[in-house]
């Protein structure tokens, strides 16, 4: 009989410890891996962003060096949650006005503000940057932005360079 009683307690000790490592890993665990999650998706918006700005600045710089006319369309990809656009740039005017190529990301991770270029904006983090133009070229941006992927069209006639979507 005691020997029954010996297994039956054995049974219920390894229950019990098969109860503490679950309830272990619903309390730690679980919610590390969805902050590292949402770490993550947050880095691929940003990065995501940043690149489309970037295919953005490079494209508009080639198109603006040629000495002809030129046209080229790009497919530009921005992530839920962000926006990509550019500002006028004409160092002709008096006084000059120098325009960049911007981007604006929300992220989810408020962490994330501690990055350069982010800052706190509530519950989340919004990071900013700004690419300048490497050329002399007039560059009209009308009010192009871009916060989903599409087609973006730079052209450039004359001395002037127009960005928009077709």
């Amino acid at each position: 009989m005691e020997r029954s009683s010996v297994r039956g307690q054995a049974s219920v000790e390894f229950l019990l410890i098969i109860l503490i490592f679950l309830i272990y890993l619903q309390a730690f665990i679980t919610p590390s891996i969805n902050l590292a999650a949402t770490s993550v998706k947050d880095t691929s918006r940003l990065a995501e962003t940043r690149l489309a700005a970037e295919q953005l600045v490079f494209s508009i710089n080639e198109v603006a060096s040629f000495s002809g006319n030129a046209k080229k369309t790009i497919w530009l990809f921005v992530p839920e949650g962000a926006i990509v656009w550019c500002t006028n740039h004409d160092t002709t005017l008096a006084p000059p006005v120098i325009g960049s190529v911007y981007f604006k990301a929300s992220l989810d991770d408020k962490s994330l503000a501690t990055h350069e270029g982010c800052a706190e904006a509530g519950d989340k983090a919004e990071c900013t940057k700004s690419f300048a133009y490497t050329n002399s070229a007039i560059i009209a941006c009308g009010d192009f932005q871009a916060s989903a992927h599409g087609r973006v069209v730079i052209q450039k006639v004359g001395d002037t360079v127009y960005v928009g979507v077709p």
